[in-house]
């Protein structure tokens, strides 16, 4: 009995449209799926998922609290490397400078 191998490449890729998922099947540099989420798609569905009767409380609304906190990290994350990669010789649209 003989194996075939076929090779299947998923990732996601974030943007300033949102966060995009494709999936790339064997050496195609075209990817077979690609789909855009926008940040406010993921936010809403993330926080849908924790509400009763369309409202967050109790311990959804300590999750709901979480995300908003991993996504203040994140953006403060983001630029920090945005400054620490900058070549110097560009100015930051929002560095306040």
């Amino acid at each position: 009995m003989s194996k075939s191998y076929i090779e299947i490449d998923a990732d996601s890729w974030a943007d300033a449209s949102g966060i995009e998922t494709t999936v790339f099947i064997g050496d195609s540099c075209v990817p077979c799926f690609a789909h855009l989420d926008s940040y406010g798609e993921l936010v809403d569905k993330e926080l849908n998922a924790h509400t009763v009767a369309g409202k967050l409380s109790g311990n959804n609304l300590e999750k709901a609290e979480c995300l908003v906190v991993a996504l203040e990290e994140a953006a403060a994350y983001a630029r920090k490397r945005v400054e620490e990669l900058s070549d110097g010789n560009n100015t930051l649209r929002n560095s306040g400078s």
